[in-house]
């Protein structure tokens, strides 16, 4: 690979990263998932589901919990496929919402 290549690509990655963390409104604060935040960049989301696509996993295990909004993705994925399901871990008590507690009581009972 050419320097003026790895140099573009390089720039290209900081543009996007102050984009998406330091604009104003804050995209990565505004980044939801049926309704919960959800604390992830999109292009990422759309990478953990052809990774769960791939693998079929039986069990995903989640470290940093925040707001729920991960976890409800990634059970909502499992639910997809009728397979696998999500434990989430974190040092902090999770801040139940009012869309969590539906989306998890209605939507799936049994994966998370």
């Amino acid at each position: 690979m050419k320097l003026k290549d790895i140099l573009f690509r390089k720039l290209l990655v900081n543009s996007f990263t102050k984009l998406y963390y330091h604009s104003r409104p804050r995209i990565w604060n505004n980044t939801f998932w049926f309704g919960v935040p959800i604390g992830k960049c999109p292009s990422d989301l759309w990478t953990y589901q052809e990774i769960m696509f791939e693998t079929k996993p039986d069990i995903i295990i989640e470290c940093g919990t925040g707001t729920g909004g991960s976890a409800l993705f990634l059970a909502q994925h499992c639910d997809l496929r009728h397979n696998g399901r999500v434990i989430t871990i974190d040092i902090n008590e999770l801040p139940i919402t009012e869309e969590l507690c539906i989306s998890l009581v209605h939507q799936l009972p049994n994966r998370l």
